[in-house]
């Protein structure tokens, strides 16, 4: 997809890769080495600075800009938000502060697997005048997180949005150079824009004040590549095989299993293959969108072992969430098996399909911004799923306006204006931690009821909802939303729409 042989060469280059006249900027090269430690199990040995671990683990080496002292090194810093959070303090490899460098956990902690082989510490380095940073990278997403027999995701995710994979010039004056040091025999590479080429791409140059790219690895003997078109739109599917994965787990970390993983595992075949039933939600999802062949989409989904479980909310109530792993970027899903086959998968390729999330205007509330966005996707997503894939219907038939009013409304309520977020908390979190229930469980509900009192047929009411979305070009808000709805001819009850007044505006 992109090559850079010579970076003082001017090549054509399509999509983010942008040629600039580097050789009069300040560059900074970032090399990119994955690892995963079944080659300790194949050779008897141990590449210098890693651990043997059940996952892939990445080689970071940042070659600051020539003329870069160690003075000013304090404009080198990490970029983080909400994924180095104090909780997460000690597995951060390394913190530049006032131009010295300061060490957190030297040696690595391994995320599942105790007493392991010791690493070799983070270090710094100049060669021919040039300073050079080098550390090891774990992903916390991919070690933490686990089937439901202790086997983690053979895959390294790093979303850019998470914080930054290595310190950067806070003027972002440099013109960054990834040099891609992957076995293209076994790795698949994903970024944001889709997956890259390893066999013909050697560098992938970012200029100046444009956004670094998040980097998924995959590990290729375990992960299956099949490519799937519908009319205009290209798929391009990675499966992880969850019995080969087991298989490799055993073999390079017998001593680490329990004694339950060790049991023979019964595999149960899908009743719908994987990519069946992609092509089945896309056509599903035709039956709204009407695609034409000119459509072109291009989309990368990863079907991962990840195994991410978040519960709140009393059992076989409304106000309960269970969220599972999901990550949405440009043209990249990434997903776990159980949120591919439910109605996730429907209600992510509708957000490709009826575009980006809209700029909506600053008087419409955090509460509207996230039923705009999320929550009418979901209820599109529910009633597709419902109908065509399942045949289940997913909404609460017997959920009445008088029954809730009084306290789920008012629980949901409290929760949404302490926290304008969507969010999950833990088991014992406060009830203004989780938020997600209202924007994908009663929301979606609502506007179910909506559709049964509107005086048409659930499928138009659909088919307008995802109107609303794909063309409306009147900036979007509840009123805007309610006053679409009328004048496509449904009947709406003030009953239904009195709730969503009362729990989207402030």
């Amino acid at each position: 997809m992109w090559k850079l042989t010579n970076i003082l060469r001017t090549r054509l280059v399509v999509l983010w890769i942008f040629i600039v006249p580097i050789s009069v900027r300040a560059q900074q090269r970032v090399v990119i080495s994955p690892f995963y430690s079944d080659f300790a199990t194949l050779t008897n040995s141990v590449p210098a600075g890693w651990s043997i671990s059940p996952y892939i683990q990445l080689g970071v080496k940042v070659e600051f800009p020539p003329k870069t002292t160690f003075d000013s090194l304090k404009q080198y810093q990490f970029e983080n938000s909400l994924y180095f959070n104090s909780a997460l303090q000690p597995f951060f490899p390394v913190v530049l502060q006032c131009g010295q460098l300061r060490w957190y956990n030297q040696n690595f902690s391994n995320w599942n697997i105790p007493n392991l082989s010791v690493q070799e510490r983070n270090y710094i380095e100049t060669t021919g005048g040039q300073i050079s940073l080098s550390y090891n990278d774990c992903s916390f997403i991919s070690g933490n997180l686990t089937n439901k027999r202790g086997i983690p995701s053979f895959t390294y995710i790093h979303n850019e949005d998470w914080g930054t994979l290595f310190p950067i010039s806070l003027q972002r004056s440099d013109t960054t150079i990834y040099s891609l040091q992957i076995n293209p025999s076994l790795f698949y590479l994903l970024t944001d824009k889709g997956m890259v080429d390893l066999y013909t791409t050697e560098n992938i140059v970012i200029p100046p004040h444009e956004k670094f790219p998040s980097i998924f690895l995959f590990y290729k003997p375990i992960y299956r590549h099949k490519v799937l078109q519908y009319k205009g739109i290209k798929v391009n599917l990675l499966l992880e095989d969850e019995k080969l994965a087991e298989q490799l787990f055993k073999r390079t970390n017998s001593d680490s299993i329990g004694i339950a993983s060790r049991k023979e595992l019964v595999y149960h075949p899908d009743s719908i293959s994987d990519d069946s039933l992609l092509y089945r939600s896309l056509h599903a999802i035709d039956r709204f969108a009407n695609l034409l062949d000119t459509y072109q989409k291009h989309i990368v989904i990863a079907k991962t072992g990840l195994n991410f479980r978040s519960t709140m909310g009393k059992e076989n109530m409304l106000d309960t969430i269970t969220a599972n792993f999901s990550l949405t970027l440009d043209s990249v899903l990434l997903v776990d098996n159980e949120m591919y086959r439910n109605q996730t998968l429907i209600h992510e390729l509708l957000h490709f399909i009826a575009g980006k999330r809209k700029v909506l205007p600053k008087e419409v509330s955090a509460q509207e911004s996230n039923f705009l966005n999320e929550s009418t996707i979901e209820y599109l997503a529910k009633y597709i799923y419902g109908k065509y894939i399942s045949q289940v219907n997913l909404f609460v038939d017997s959920l009445r306006p008088v029954s809730i009013k009084s306290s789920i409304i008012k629980k949901a309520k409290r929760s949404i204006r302490a926290n304008k977020t969507i969010s999950v908390g833990l088991k014992n979190s406060a009830e203004s931690a989780n938020t997600a229930w209202v924007y994908y469980d009663l929301l979606p509900n609502l506007l179910h009821q909506l559709a049964v009192y509107s005086q048409v047929g659930e499928e138009e009411f659909a088919s307008a909802v995802f109107r609303y979305l794909k063309n409306s070009k009147q900036p979007q808000s509840l009123q805007n939303f309610l006053t679409y709805m009328k004048e496509q001819g449904l009947g709406l009850q003030e009953k239904q729409t009195g709730i969503l007044w009362h729990l989207l505006k402030n």
